[in-house]
């Protein structure tokens, strides 16, 4: 968790929309740092090749996030 801020950080400086969720997956918990809201998928992949080029990260998911996520974080 000590990486996700100065990642969120880098991100917001290169004008991207972030936000950190927290989840628990097979009992384990994750904080998940979100970057968005696009207008379709194509756009999402898209953005997710440049933040990992950014972050020199070897994954991304793009994912569709449910009403409640999105009237959460989407609103600003």
């Amino acid at each position: 968790s000590e990486k996700i801020v100065p990642a969120a950080v880098r991100l917001m400086k290169s004008g991207y929309r972030v936000y950190i969720t927290r989840a628990v997956v097979k009992g384990k918990k994750w904080f998940r740092l979100r970057a968005g809201f696009f207008n379709d998928r194509k756009s999402a992949e898209a953005a997710a090749g440049k933040i990992m080029t950014l972050l020199d990260a070897r994954d991304a998911w793009v994912a569709r996030i449910g009403k409640t996520e999105r009237n959460a974080f989407g609103g600003y």
